[in-house]
């Protein structure tokens, strides 16, 4: 299990990438779409792609866009429930059937 959170500020719309791990076979991607919608994507080589999108923009201001991934145990690469929150409230979830670990070295992904 695990949360990817991030605090962000904007004065008017936004888009773009929050942060990615893996490449075009195998990854996740916490973004905000061209509208302004945060998505989460992960992609696990010839399996379906799971994206969840939030139904509401993001607006001027600061806001916190979360992913949370509640393992569903049982051994390795099973998997887990998707939740994506923005500003601590949850906009949608889904059950992800199968998972990989992906890691990071140190604070790659932390920002002071």
């Amino acid at each position: 299990s695990w949360t990817i959170t991030a605090r962000l500020a904007s004065g008017g719309a936004m888009q773009g990438v929050i942060g990615a791990v893996g490449g075009h076979s195998a990854g996740w991607s916490l973004w905000i779409d061209p509208q302004g919608h945060p998505v989460y994507t992960y992609r696990l080589f010839d399996m379906p792609v799971v994206s969840v999108r939030s139904e509401q923009a993001l607006g001027s201001g600061p806001h916190e866009v979360a992913v949370d991934f509640a393992y569903d145990g049982g051994g390795f690469a099973r998997g887990g429930a998707i939740t994506l929150r923005v500003d601590g409230a949850e906009v949608v979830g889904v059950f992800q059937s199968v998972s990989l670990s992906f890691r990071t070295s140190g604070s790659a992904l932390s920002r002071a």
